[in-house]
């Protein structure tokens, strides 16, 4: 077996997994996210200060430190919507819980069939929204509030074009019609949604940020399309709509193990290369694991002498520091950029020994002081 392979223990096998989750959470954000180019630039210019501090560039090192603060302020304002919707899934993963049974049955599933299907073949617009797992409050815009159970006659007179808020979408949930003429968040994602209309634009970007299942009745057209989980189905038969509701509204274990099923083995090519990332960082760091220890001879700068106090021709010029890092830490380390300062302001009281501490050493970041020699400092010797 190789050495490298040696190395692996069960511990570096779960870190890099937990890694990879990460990742793969971070690549999904930034895939499904509107704000993909700040984040695809927020990315890079990690990329390139993790190598700055790696190989120990103090000027970029610097800029990046300078401009931090500033940096994650904007992140936050960015992106915060992305932060928020972030933060409720993770709650919501968290109390573990299956979806609601509510009260919708196969009745209801008829219903919306029929209603759909017959708005679409007179033609005239519809967007109804089925609620899932996740609260859809801080999303929606304007609307009515209705608690009225499905039924045909009703979805009719909501979505006639002589009635009331007729261009926005119903709230459908636990079998009830709660809200309607209501307005959903348009999609940003200008690659998903060039040459949608405001319907289907809307259902797009509802679905980008919720668990609902949009259905949207084109006018146009009279087609019959699903907006889910950030992607949208053109021209949806019959067959296809029912199979999606089912899905989406009844409870049971066989569709419950289907979405965990379908969640596992979903974007393969995401989770392979979250996990070459992990695996690929974790060798850059098992690679500087093993430390060593190296001797310079480091002068010493005496600083803030009194003008009373002289120094003695023998006082100490240099001392001997042991450093402890890693080979890489020690190939770009410039031995001349090293060296110990000591303060003697306080001499002027008397005092004639000091003391040389770690933070005495001016060294590079990448590097510990492991021994000073000698430690004391001594004016009268």
């Amino acid at each position: 077996m190789p050495e490298f392979l040696q190395s692996i223990h069960l511990t570096d096998v779960a870190d890099m997994l937990i890694v990879s989750a990460c990742v793969f959470v971070i690549l999904r954000w930034i895939q499904t996210t509107a704000s993909r180019g700040a984040a695809i630039a927020s990315g890079i210019l990690t990329v390139i200060y993790v190598i700055a501090e790696k190989f120990d560039l103090h000027l970029t090192t610097m800029l990046f430190q300078f401009g931090l603060t500033i940096a994650a302020v904007v992140f936050v304002v960015v992106f915060q919507d992305d932060i928020r919707r972030a933060v409720e899934r993770l709650l919501l993963a968290s109390r573990w819980r299956g979806r609601k049974t509510g009260s919708t049955t196969q009745t209801h599933v008829e219903t919306l069939l029929n209603t759909v299907f017959d708005l679409a073949k007179i033609r005239r617009g519809a967007l109804i929204v089925m609620s899932g797992d996740e609260p859809l409050d801080t999303h929606l815009v304007g609307g009515t509030e209705l608690l009225g159970r499905i039924s045909q006659p009703l979805l009719d007179s909501l979505f006639d074009p002589h009635s009331a808020g007729h261009d926005g979408a119903v709230i459908i949930q636990d079998g009830f019609v709660t809200r309607f003429g209501v307005h959903l968040p348009l999609s940003e994602n200008r690659e998903k949604s060039d040459g949608l209309g405001t319907r289907h634009r809307s259902a797009l970007g509802l679905s980008e940020c919720s668990d609902a299942l949009i259905v949207i009745v084109s006018e146009e057209r009279g087609q019959v399309s699903i907006a889910q989980h950030g992607e949208l189905r053109r021209h949806v038969s019959r067959d296809k709509l029912a199979e999606t509701l089912n899905a989406h509204l009844v409870s049971e274990d066989s569709v419950e193990r289907s979405n965990f099923w379908s969640r596992t083995t979903g974007h393969p090519r995401t989770k392979l290369l979250s996990v070459l990332i992990a695996v690929a960082a974790w060798f850059m760091v098992a690679s500087d694991r093993d430390q060593v220890q190296r001797v310079f001879v480091v002068p010493i700068e005496y600083r803030n002498v009194p003008s009373a106090v002289t120094l003695p021709e023998s006082i100490r010029t240099e001392a001997r520091v042991t450093f402890s890092g890693t080979e890489r830490a020690f190939q770009f380390i410039a031995p001349s950029t090293l060296k110990v300062s000591l303060d003697l302001s306080e001499s002027a009281t008397g005092k004639d020994e000091f003391t040389l501490t770690d933070s005495s050493v001016r060294h590079p970041a990448t590097l510990t002081v492991y021994r000073i020699e000698p430690r004391i400092i001594r004016l009268n010797d």
